[in-house]
C-alpha cells in the first residue's frame, strides 16, 4: 500500500496542474490612451496624479531620460519595480 503513495502524489498533483487557473489571453488590439505630444506635459500629469495619491514620502513617480533632452523615440525601456518596493 506505501508504494502507492508516491503515485497517488504524483497523480494528484498533475490533477491539480490542469485543473488550476487559465491564463487570459492578451489581445494586442486594445486601445491605449494616446500619449500626449509632448513629454513635458506627459511628466506633468503623471506628477500631478501622484501629488493627488495618497504616496509615500521617496515613492513617487521619477523620469530618468537618458540625454538632457528629453524626446520621443522609437523605443523605450521601461522598469517598473515591484508592488511593495521601494527605489529608496
Amino acid at each position: 500500500m506505501k508504494k502507492y503513495i508516491p503515485l497517488f502524489i504524483i497523480g494528484l498533483l498533475i490533477l491539480i496542474y490542469f485543473i488550476g487557473p487559465k491564463t487570459v489571453k492578451f489581445d494586442a488590439d486594445d486601445k491605449l490612451p494616446a500619449a500626449k505630444a509632448n513629454i513635458a506635459e506627459e511628466v506633468a500629469s503623471v506628477l500631478s496624479r501622484d501629488s493627488q495619491a495618497l504616496v509615500k514620502s521617496g515613492n513617487q513617480s521619477f523620469f530618468v531620460f537618458a540625454d538632457s533632452i528629453p524626446q520621443k523615440r522609437p523605443v523605450v525601456v521601461l522598469y517598473l519595480h515591484g508592488f511593495a518596493a521601494s527605489p529608496f
